[in-house]
């Protein structure tokens, strides 16, 4: 994702976007919804701070019973654009603090977006905190009918 700089006055500027997970480089299939972003710049002479909160709904199987269940995912990133002749050594999409050049017309915040969304994604799929899960003998989903087995 692009921001136009000529777009924007100075001061602090918020607006609402959407954004295909594919244009923004998330390839998870847990990700299939639109991001929404909720964008932040106040931009100055010499510095443009860009903040964006980012949700969108992550669809899983739990780990514990195999049911599919939707869970939001919130998430946010800031990053500070100094204008500068030569970029910051070492400077690479994704670090907090980057240069923009004089008559630079757009930012680039791709990579900030996508990291932001992978970086929220759960590790543990759980549809409930209290998923009781599936009996380990006859498969019965612990959650919605008692074991069959329990009564052999």
């Amino acid at each position: 994702m692009k921001i136009r700089l000529s777009t924007l006055r100075d001061g602090i500027n918020e607006w609402r976007e959407q954004l295909s997970p594919s244009d923004a480089g998330v390839e998870n299939p847990a990700v299939v919804e639109p991001l929404t972003l909720d964008l932040k710049v106040d931009k100055r002479p010499t510095k443009i701070n860009v903040t964006v909160g980012v949700s969108t709904n992550g669809h899983f199987e739990c780990d514990r019973c195999c049911e599919e269940f939707i869970q939001t995912i919130n998430g946010s990133c800031t990053m500070l654009f100094v204008q500068r002749e030569s970029p910051f050594p070492d400077e690479e999409p994704g670090d907090p603090m980057r240069s923009f050049f004089p008559g630079q017309t757009e930012l680039e915040i791709t990579h900030e977006i996508r990291d932001t969304v992978l970086l929220e994604l759960p590790m543990r799929h759980l549809c409930t905190p209290d998923c009781k899960g599936l009996c380990s003998r006859c498969g019965a989903n612990l959650n919605f009918e008692k074991c069959r087995c329990a009564q052999s």
